[in-house]
């Protein structure tokens, strides 16, 4: 595995889905890192036990935030000597992989050239890749109510990220098996998808 991955994009791209597929196709163990993750002892155990049970995974979530402005300075420095690989040759067999929204809250010596080998830009999903994810997730419906006007959810969707899609497919069954359950009039699949659409741009339009 590359030892130093960078995936930056907007959340629910699935970069958390990477790397623990990563980790199955490695046949190791996975170790996640975020922001609730107090920092100090806590963070050395977890990249021990990484290093230990290489190969590995060891993903940090939201690195901009928890390196910001210089802050959690001990640990970056451990880091840095584990991209480098100057303490064991166990760490060879752990990916670290962080991600960011915005790369250039990353500590500078983090990002360097050599020690992060891959970077990965998250992208939101183009208008086939959206209508795709749609279908993916509706593909255990009847296949009656999988009818959909391709058009008007690619232009409702924009913006959606797949973690937004898959919300939406969930939101708008919900809504069809509730109307079913009070004997309401129960609408076209595809109605119960717009409607749950705007919710979702609701709420994203509030963040």
């Amino acid at each position: 595995p590359a030892r130093g991955v960078l995936l930056h994009g907007e959340p629910g791209t699935g970069k958390t889905t990477i790397g623990r597929a990563l980790a199955r196709q490695m046949k190791g163990k996975f170790f996640i890192m975020d922001g609730s993750t107090p920092p100090g002892p806590k963070q050395d155990a977890l990249l021990a036990a990484a290093e230990a049970s290489s190969p590995s995974v060891f993903f940090i979530d939201d690195a901009d935030v928890i390196f910001r402005n210089g802050e959690n300075s001990g640990f970056a420095r451990k880091l840095l000597t584990k991209l480098d690989g100057l303490e064991s040759e166990s760490i060879g067999n752990v990916c670290i992989i962080m991600t960011a929204m915005d790369v250039a809250d990353m500590p500078p010596a983090v990002v360097r050239s050599g020690r992060v080998e891959v970077w990965l830009h998250m992208a939101l999903p183009d208008e086939r890749k959206r209508t795709g994810i749609i279908r993916y997730y509706s593909a255990s419906l009847p296949e009656k109510l999988r009818a959909f006007d391709e058009q008007k959810l690619i232009e409702a969707t924009d913006g959606f990220t797949p973690a937004d899609l898959r919300g939406l497919v969930g939101d708008a069954r919900a809504h069809l098996a509730y109307d079913r359950h009070k004997g309401r009039h129960v609408k076209t699949f595809e109605e119960y998808l717009l409607f749950a659409a705007g919710e979702i741009q609701e709420r994203k339009d509030l963040l």
